[in-house]
């Protein structure tokens, strides 16, 4: 039987109602200890399954909401979040666009999930780089996830 439950908001863990996505930790009377990314058991067909970044280390600057992110070249960006999905890899695609002539080109980085959370490692050359919620589900059969557009400036 579950004892307590607690999200993991701003930086702590605290007794709440958990949102989908959200990291939980779950203690039984047991005194075994789950934690995983909340996902209720009875979701609504075809609902979008949100991908939340939780922490970025290496960059130089971070917006609050982790959604506009800058850090010199050469440096190595970690990408930490959760998606309420079973253990799986996919493609997260990152769009380069050339700000001089508005080509836009696409990179791929396979993403693992564990547990519900992820984390990506980036070491991109100088430029603007974006991953967004229509980039993510371009190549599947129908929309899976939603994200907040992230935008990544790499400075020289």
């Amino acid at each position: 039987m579950i004892v307590l439950v607690e999200v993991f908001r701003d930086g702590q863990w605290q007794e709440a109602n958990p949102q989908i996505g959200e990291m939980v930790r779950s203690t039984y009377s047991s005194g075994h200890v789950v934690e995983a990314a909340y996902m209720p058991s009875s979701e609504v067909p075809d609902a979008l399954y949100p991908i939340t970044l939780t922490q970025v280390d290496g960059a130089h600057s971070v917006n609050e909401s982790l959604t506009r992110i800058s850090a010199t070249q050469g440096a190595t960006i970690v990408l930490s979040g959760t998606v309420p999905i079973p253990d799986k890899a996919f493609i997260t695609p990152i769009e380069s666009i050339n700000i001089a002539t508005g080509g836009r080109t696409t990179l791929y980085k396979e993403t693992q999930v564990i547990n519900g959370v992820f984390q990506i490692e980036l070491t991109l050359p100088a430029g603007k780089y974006r991953v967004t919620q229509e980039l993510m589900n371009s190549e599947l059969p129908k929309p899976f996830f939603s994200l907040e557009p992230i935008d990544i400036y790499i400075t020289i």
